[in-house]
């Protein structure tokens, strides 16, 4: 553990170097459990600066180096948002230059600053010098032309997503960029292969070909899906419409997404509503939800609830402080879940309270079940070294025919463990320290 002055020393000496530039490469990895407690957090904001700033270096130096490739930081990394928006300007400037040095035509690019402002004169010259009048670029809403065109074509290869178009036929008639990289070099969609190579292909193959055929499926445009490809663990949206083509016949147009990260983040944001983050239990409001289910179930499947409660936490929290009380909560928390099964679920309560559902269960299973968290509770303080003990007690009782409502059988099983506990108390106060 550092010293106070020791640490404040270092904090300085990190800020320092840091206003020097030396951060991604000469400064070593601050350690805030090394730091006293009271400049932890500090130094853990330091920590997390000196790595945002490696970060930011490192992904400037490439850039200055002309590799426009260069991984970006990550999302958590705010403060590199404007570099990265430079590269995402860049690698367009740098897109549009190419496809124009190869005879395309390509369209303005809107962003703020002289470079953008010459670049956007070129482009005006140029089209000018191709056009067959000399006339000044159409305006926004009047007939289509092929200046007008190219416009259109150029932002839909700069899209994300990917576009693509077929004909009857299954032939691919345009598919910008992203869609080339992830289908392939292929001319047609391959309705002959009897396994497609992946599942978007496969889906693409089989969906195109029964909406060609289908007058009524024609009226039910356009079509949204979601495809979950196991192999590469991608989640992909896919809008699909029917298209008249300019020889008069109809095609399909697919407009396909990969919503992967949308999906974690959905994952997550409901782990984080039905998971409690202290003790990794079910939170009260899924729990409730998952004990009303077993009491609509309860004439056709046999399950039990235990509730149980946390001997001495307040004891705890008063003599040793709140982070002990955590551990308290956590360490029990652990032992109930190591107790049951994958189709059980463990409930935090309340502060110190906790609800097991045991489903079809019946009550002399879900007993043995909590014996053994009783004997996983004895080994665990056998191998403390805290100066506490931590114990529980429950109530447990079969969900019956009678009990309509949740609350009915809580008020059973918290009854139930108030006498549990008074019996316990009787016998040996578990609540006493070490």
């Amino acid at each position: 553990m550092k010293k106070e002055n020791e640490a404040l020393s270092e904090i300085e000496s990190a800020l320092d170097a840091m206003l020097h530039g030396n951060v991604a490469d000469n400064l070593p990895p601050i350690d805030p459990d090394a730091y006293p407690e009271h400049l932890r957090t500090i130094a853990e904001k330091l920590g997390s600066l000196q790595k945002s700033l490696g970060e930011i270096s490192s992904f400037s130096r490439n850039m200055a180096d002309g590799n426009m490739d260069a991984e970006p930081p990550p999302r958590s990394n705010y403060l590199a948002g404007p570099l990265k928006e430079i590269q995402s300007q860049h690698a367009s400037f740098y897109w549009s230059m190419q496809q124009l040095m190869q005879g395309n035509m390509v369209s303005k690019l809107y962003y703020p600053g002289a470079l953008f402002e010459q670049y956007n004169s070129l482009i005006e010259k140029v089209s000018k010098t191709f056009s067959n009048d000399g006339e000044e670029l159409p305006q926004w809403g009047s007939s289509v032309t092929s200046w007008r065109y190219h416009q259109i074509l150029s932002a839909i290869n700069h899209l994300h997503i990917m576009i693509l178009e077929v004909d009857a036929n299954g032939e691919i008639l345009f598919a910008n960029p992203p869609a080339r990289e992830a289908l392939g070099e292929f001319s047609a969609l391959p309705y002959d292969q009897a396994d497609p190579d992946g599942i978007l292909l496969e889906y693409l193959c089989t969906f195109t070909k029964s909406h060609e055929s289908s007058e009524s499926a024609a009226k039910k445009k356009p079509v949204f899906n979601e495809l979950y490809d196991t192999r590469t663990r991608t989640w992909y949206k896919i809008t699909s419409d029917r298209i008249a083509l300019t020889d008069g016949t109809t095609g399909m147009l697919h407009m396909i997404d990969d919503i992967s990260e949308r999906k974690h983040h959905e994952k997550q944001l409901n782990q984080s509503v039905q998971i409690d983050s202290l003790s990794a239990a079910y939170t009260r409001k899924a729990g409730f939800q998952k004990l009303e289910e077993a009491i609509d179930q309860r004439q056709c499947q046999h399950s039990c609830a235990a509730f149980v409660d946390i001997d001495g936490l307040k004891e705890i929290n008063d003599k040793f402080g709140h982070t002990e009380g955590d551990f308290a909560i956590k360490s029990i928390a652990e032992i109930l879940l190591s107790g049951v099964r994958k189709t059980d679920s463990v409930v935090r309560y309340g502060g110190d309270e906790f609800l097991i559902l045991f489903l079809n269960c019946t009550k002399e299973i879900a007993q043995k079940a909590i014996d053994r968290m009783y004997l996983k509770l004895d080994q665990t303080n056998a191998g403390s070294k805290k100066p506490y003990t931590l114990s529980f007690s429950f109530g447990l009782a079969e969900i019956t025919e009678d009990m309509e409502k949740a609350s009915d059988l809580i008020a059973l099983i918290d009854k139930k463990m108030y006498v549990h506990k008074m019996q316990r108390k009787n016998t040996r106060d578990h609540r006493d320290t070490k």
